[in-house]
Parts: C-alpha cells; sequence; structure tokens
C-alpha cells in the first residue's frame, strides 16, 4: 500500500474535519484552539504538528509558512475521502451491497424520519436520470421477458433451465432473483 492510500488515525481525522471545516487555508494556531473549542482536545503544538506532518506524508494537507505562522491547505476532498472509506467499508461488512448497509442502518434505528424523506427524494431523482449503476446494466439477450429495474426498462430473453447474473440480480426463466 503506497503512502498516499493509507487511512487516517482517528486523531487525524479529527483534525482533518477542523481543515475542511475551515473551506481553505488556516492556521495552524487556529487548528488547535477549534480542536480545543469544537472537540474539547488541547494537543499541543508539537503534538498537532507531528499529526500534520504525517497527513502530509500520507497527501491529505500542505503546509507552508508565512512569517512566523504555518498555515495549512487540504489536498483531499471530504466527500471523495468520506464515500472511499464508506466503500470500503460496504465491501468489507455488507458483501459489497448498498442494501446490506442500509438495512444495518434501519435496523439499528440509526435512521431518522428525516433521513427517510431524504432518501425517498434521492431515490426518486435516480428515476428521473440515466445515472446510477442501472444504466450500466447491459441487456443479455432481446427475446422478450421485460423487466424493468430503477430508471430502465430492459427487455431479457433468458432460454428456460438457464440463469443470467448481473449487476445485483439475477434472471431465471423470466423470473427475477436478487442476489
Amino acid at each position: 500500500m503506497n503512502v498516499e492510500e493509507r487511512d487516517l488515525s482517528a486523531r487525524e481525522a479529527r483534525i482533518m474535519r477542523v481543515i475542511w471545516d475551515a473551506g481553505g487555508v488556516i492556521p495552524l494556531l487556529e487548528i488547535m484552539q477549534r480542536l480545543k473549542r469544537d472537540y474539547g482536545k488541547d494537543y499541543s503544538r508539537n503534538s498537532v504538528a507531528t499529526f500534520l506532518l504525517r497527513m502530509t506524508d500520507k497527501g491529505f494537507v500542505e503546509s507552508y509558512k508565512k512569517g512566523r505562522n504555518a498555515y495549512i491547505v487540504a489536498l483531499k476532498n471530504r466527500d471523495e475521502y468520506a464515500y472511499q472509506q464508506l466503500s470500503r467499508d460496504k465491501e468489507e461488512w455488507f458483501a459489497g451491497k448498498t442494501s446490506n448497509l442500509m438495512s444495518a442502518l434501519i435496523k439499528k434505528n440509526d435512521i431518522t424520519k428525516e433521513d427517510i424523506t431524504e432518501i425517498r427524494r434521492m431515490l426518486d431523482e435516480l428515476d428521473d436520470t440515466d445515472e446510477g449503476p442501472v444504466s450500466n446494466v447491459t441487456i443479455i439477450e432481446d427475446e422478450g421477458t421485460q423487466l424493468t429495474r430503477g430508471v430502465q426498462n430492459l427487455n431479457w430473453s433468458v432460454p428456460s433451465n438457464s440463469m443470467r447474473m448481473t449487476s445485483g440480480f439475477a434472471v431465471k426463466a423470466g423470473q427475477v432473483i436478487s442476489i
């Protein structure tokens, strides 16, 4: 694993959130103040500088000096990093299936009515576009079983007594079997 692919430690992630929240360049001293104010963490200047050096080696931040002050800027995007982490965890813990991840959240009551409303809104938006994994499904053959999944109507033909699998579901002699 190369240095840039390494994960952030819990402390580094906390510092990274402070930097991302700043929305641009942030002085080292301000990072320390925000860590204390927002997280109750009173790290020494040397500790924060050590974490930042490790984060620089990992490709997350860059620093520069202007006068006597050190300034830090994020090199990695928060959303991209969060997506990478979630994708890795989905593969590791939920057999690569978004539905398993969502099921785990729902079963633990870790979802609010507002979350449900927002998820429905996002799914409705997907229904209005040809984006997402559904648009990458290819037609296996063109003889006639009609399948509707997500935003597309696909014509599938599967000879009797055979089974084809693709993109999260299988078709067996005209039946859709979720996998």
